[in-house]
């Protein structure tokens, strides 16, 4: 029997579902084959030695030109899986056809053995599958068959936008627009009045009430506008469904997308709907079996 574990290897964070517990971890990390390890989070895989919560976020668009498979092994160990699994990833809709391939190529059917933060741990996947980062937040909705329901999955460096009808996709539209697009706002501005701030610095200033969110509205509204704007494009009638924002920028756009669409509310578990989502699509498919 394998058991089935659904993953968002995202700019900022790592998300993985078990089907109990949601875990969540920072996506950022260094090589460093001389570090010592003792008090340090890191894993040791082929030789090689790589430190998290250090070094810059990866801004990098496309997820399989990163070393997807440390982000990955490090939040799998985090969250206790081991041993045999069928997984499932995700990636944005713009990409998913030239990416989906290479994931497959390396992780299904592939065992890894590795060592994460002085453990052991050894891990096979069985079967690997690779959804659309905002789709799967669908299926984590209780109530999705009935009516015009649209998704917009707002991510580090893309948003996802998806619309159904009773329960069946329409449209999709993704945009390299992000909340890494915001923080990057936030971190020129505050560089300019003179602090000495990077990107990696902005969540930890929101989160301690250091700055305020509220200070940065007019950047806000000019990436809202951006968003909205290009999404007229291909789904000109967007106002017309009940909208779900979704994904770890949905605080911080929530408010502004309500000031342009009349029916807007934050997704519950906006940080795990798609792995939550991508579980309940695994379940369907047997892949917890």
């Amino acid at each position: 029997m394998c058991k089935l574990i659904t993953g968002d290897l995202g700019s900022f964070n790592i998300k993985i579902f078990d089907g109990k517990n949601t875990n969540c971890f920072e996506n950022r990390f260094i090589q460093d084959n001389d570090a010592e390890l003792y008090g340090t989070e890191y894993i040791s895989l082929e030789d090689n030695i790589y430190i998290f919560n250090k070094g810059n976020f990866n801004k990098e668009l496309c997820k399989t030109k990163k070393n997807f498979k440390v982000s990955l092994l490090y939040g799998l160990s985090k969250a206790g899986v081991t041993g045999d699994i069928n997984l499932i990833l995700h990636l944005p809709s713009s990409s998913i056809l030239g990416q989906k391939d290479k994931l497959v190529e390396q992780l299904q059917g592939k065992e890894f053995e590795y060592i994460c933060d002085g453990k052991q741990n050894n891990i096979r996947i069985k079967k690997l599958g690779v959804l659309k980062e905002g789709f799967s937040s669908f299926y984590s909705l209780s109530k999705r068959n009935k009516g015009l329901i649209a998704v917009i999955d707002i991510g580090g460096r893309s948003t996802e936008i998806f619309t159904f009808s009773d329960g069946q996709l329409e449209k999709e539209k993704s945009i390299a627009i992000g909340t890494m697009n915001l923080f990057q706002s936030i971190t020129d501005k505050l560089t300019n009045a003179g602090e000495n701030r990077k990107l990696e610095d902005i969540q930890k200033l929101l989160d301690n009430n250091i700055i305020s969110i509220e200070n940065y509205s007019d950047d806000i509204e000019r990436l809202s506008k951006e968003l909205t704007n290009d999404v007229k494009l291909d789904i000109p009638n967007l106002e017309d469904y009940k909208i779900f924002v979704t994904g770890g920028g949905a605080e911080y756009f929530i408010n502004s997308l309500k000031n342009i669409y009349k029916n807007v509310d934050e997704m519950q578990d906006n940080l795990f709907s798609n792995v939550l989502g991508a579980f309940e699509i695994g379940k369907a498919k047997g892949w917890n079996k």
